[in-house]
């Protein structure tokens, strides 16, 4: 399925950014601004079910990998036997991201907060549940709940929640699907919230093993590159 797809930026590097459920790729806009002043062509999705991509049937992390992979090879004209020189993703992105690495081998490689992991039990069911049958919040309730993002981006996360089709959190619905990579295929950064639920110590500790370089931003939640930007981008722009 080809997704809604944006090429900004004429740089000679490309930076592929995947994000979240409930988002869509207008999350990225000041990421993407930065990095295309730093050299990068910048592609951007909105995953199926999500912002002015088509909704499915059904869906699931390996799908949805594959529809970026197709939008985003159509988008720039293929990689020419190698993958852009950077991939970042957050959330559910982060672990679709996990899969479209090891299809188009990028050069480097961004997780933040991504869902290697998942709740397990009755946990997972009224996470679920509470999911799918959540309303669009107005504008002062996102604004409540994250007192530290812009303006704009409690517009863009407004809009995005009317956008997007509930069914897609069934596509997480098994979870030998949410799972972490077992392997590197570039050299990866490891994002993470201050007290991350979906990569919590043990399993951060078992990535870094595998040779991740894991950062911690003091005092964000999941989305750490709303709630504190400048602290997220200071890490990545010293890795990159």
């Amino acid at each position: 399925m080809l997704l809604h797809t944006e090429v900004n930026g004429d740089g000679d590097k490309t930076a592929l950014l995947v994000h979240g459920i409930m988002s869509d790729a207008r999350c990225w806009h000041r990421l993407q601004a930065l990095l295309i002043e730093r050299g990068f062509r910048v592609v951007t999705v909105d995953l199926a079910g999500h912002g002015r991509s088509p909704r499915k049937r059904r869906y699931s992390p390996g799908d949805w990998a594959d529809d970026v992979i197709e939008s985003v090879s159509a988008a720039v004209g293929g990689f020419e036997g190698r993958g852009p020189e950077l991939v970042i993703g957050h959330s559910l992105g982060g672990l679709v991201s996990s899969i479209v690495a090891r299809a188009i081998r990028p050069e480097r490689v961004v997780y933040i907060d991504p869902a290697f992991s998942s709740p397990t039990g009755w946990r997972r069911v009224l996470v679920g549940i509470a999911l799918a049958f959540l309303r669009t919040p107005s504008p002062a309730k996102v604004a409540k709940q994250h007192p530290r993002w812009s303006d704009e981006d409690v517009r863009i996360e407004v809009e995005s929640i009317g956008l997007w089709d509930r069914r897609t959190v069934f596509g997480l619905a098994n979870q030998r699907d949410v799972r972490p990579p077992e392997s590197l295929v570039a050299p990866t950064l490891l994002v993470l919230a201050d007290k991350s639920n979906l990569v919590p110590a043990p399993l951060a500790a078992s990535l870094r093993e595998l040779g991740m370089q894991v950062e911690t931003v003091a005092g964000a939640g999941h989305v750490v590159f709303r709630d504190d930007f400048d602290g997220f981008f200071e890490k990545v722009d010293r890795w990159l």
